[in-house]
């Protein structure tokens, strides 16, 4: 199979045409399928960082002031995966994806007045790889393990963007995850703790690497350990565990 969607969109704030694509080519049969995908979206500039203006009511300086020439961030990708089924109740899908951020933005706050946003002249691209199972061990109950790895292609560190900072992604993730059924398969939960590689943040704290995840159809999901933040109203609690790092 054979897809390809285009999309235009108009900014708001500079009308200028940005547009987003999707390509792929699939293959299956009864024991595997593999697919390509190709594909590129941005984001389009708020009016704070395009043409937003705040001034001290006191002494009139300019504290902070869009940029209208600002370029919309871009994520352009390549994926390959596939799917193998060695019997009916293992599914395992393994894949690898290779990303280029261009455009990406500056957030130019040095100085005490005229703070603004720039355009990251250079881009950044990363590698990343997952080898993802489904065990269906009865009607009822499923096994999901995960493992991934994420590696930026750029050798420097560079912390000037808001993102594609290498040590603020985890480089690498591992999940066990069990889903089922239960009350006559009118409910489902999902439960499974996750480690991830520590990262890294500019205020010199460190992500805690491992956490416990809870879930009844995706309605409550508690991260477990220390701090927690009610988020959206679904419900869903976040909790993130920061310490001290050099």
């Amino acid at each position: 199979d054979l897809n390809l969607t285009l999309r235009g969109d108009l900014a708001p704030i500079s009308a200028k045409l940005e547009y987003s694509y999707r390509a792929s080519a699939v293959y299956y049969s009864d024991v595997f399928g593999l697919w390509l995908a190709a594909a590129s979206a941005f984001r389009t500039p708020t009016y704070v960082e395009a043409a937003s203006r705040f001034t001290d009511r006191t002494s009139g300086l300019i504290l902070l002031e869009g940029t209208d020439s600002i370029a919309a961030p871009r994520n352009t990708s390549i994926e390959l995966g596939g799917t193998l089924l060695p019997h009916s109740g293992l599914i395992i899908s393994p894949s690898v994806f290779v990303s280029r951020l261009s455009n990406l933005m500056i957030e130019d706050f040095e100085p005490v007045v005229r703070r603004t946003f720039r355009t990251e002249p250079d881009t950044r691209t990363y590698f990343g790889a997952e080898l993802a199972a489904t065990w269906r061990v009865s009607d009822a109950l499923s096994i999901l393990p995960s493992v991934s790895h994420l590696r930026f292609l750029d050798a420097t560190e560079r912390l000037d963007t808001n993102v594609g900072v290498p040590s603020q992604n985890s480089r690498y993730l591992a999940a066990l995850r069990l889903q089922g059924l239960f009350a006559d398969e009118t409910w489902g939960y999902g439960v499974g703790p996750s480690v991830a590689s520590l990262r890294r943040f500019n205020d010199g704290s460190l992500m805690h690497p491992i956490f416990v995840s809870l879930g009844v159809w995706d309605f409550l999901d508690c991260k477990i350990p220390q701090r927690c933040d009610r988020v959206r109203e679904t419900g869903a609690l976040i909790c993130e565990h920061r310490f001290a790092g050099g």
